[in-house]
């Protein structure tokens, strides 16, 4: 995700920041209010450029709280951070809602669904190279950045050797949070592959693009959702070489 950097940084912002986001939730010494109330108080610093990068930020830090044992702690982290997250974003929100109703619907004039998922593959998903921006050239690439980790051999082959060594540090029983980070995965796999029609994509992806282009078009660029992968697939790493 990290590729727009230098072109439209805002939209890198929110991934940059969810690990922030996720660690005040992360000490047990912290009582659940004041552990939500840390967290949600990082949340404006992703931004509000892009309300769907922000929203797909924060789905590892809701499966992170779901992923927790069952009991009070749990249950009152769920309570605090959900009403905090509202109004962590409220002031980004309300605007966007407004513009939806009374702003100009532009959508129907940028990218289709059909274009954003045709290079969601699995294995580009798994190397962070899912941006459908990155494998546009008009001569010259429109992402730079995006263009390299798309056609450079070296990077494709770092990139893919980087993913692999993640999954292995996944996979591995010794792994700390292992049910969280296996479940945020899984979860964020199955949304990137869902509106692929390649080789392992999902098998619904024409119902899944229809749903993009109609009522989930605000999450039709679905490689924002790779963020969370990253995140995964980074602790799984630095598992492995620890």
């Amino acid at each position: 995700f990290t590729i727009v950097v230098g072109s439209t940084s805002a939209a890198a912002l929110p991934g940059a920041m969810l690990p922030w986001v996720l660690l005040p939730l992360t000490r047990p010494e912290t009582s659940p209010r004041l552990a939500a109330a840390r967290s949600a108080l990082l949340i404006p610093l992703m931004g509000g450029v892009n309300a769907a990068s922000t929203l797909a930020s924060l789905l590892p830090v809701g499966l992170y709280l779901l992923s927790r044992p069952p009991g009070r702690r749990k249950r009152a982290l769920i309570a605090w951070w959900t009403p905090c997250v509202v109004l962590a974003t409220a002031w980004w929100i309300v605007p966007l809602l407004l513009l939806g109703v009374y702003g100009e619907n532009f959508m129907p004039y940028v990218e289709t669904s059909q274009t954003t998922t045709a290079t969601m593959s699995a294995t580009e998903v798994l190397r962070g190279a899912g941006n459908w921006v990155g494998y546009l050239n008009f001569g010259e690439p429109w992402l730079p950045a995006g263009w390299t980790v798309a056609a450079s051999a070296l990077v494709v082959a770092c990139s893919a050797l980087a993913a692999a060594l993640g999954l292995a540090g996944l996979a591995r029983r010794d792994l700390p949070e292992r049910r969280w980070l296996v479940l945020t995965v899984t979860v964020t796999a199955l949304i990137a592959l869902a509106g692929y029609g390649g080789a392992f994509g999902g098998p619904f992806h024409a119902t899944v693009q229809e749903w993009l282009n109609g009522p989930l078009v605000p999450f039709r660029n679905i490689y924002k959702f790779q963020t969370g992968l990253a995140l995964a697939l980074a602790l799984g790493l630095a598992h492995l070489a620890a």
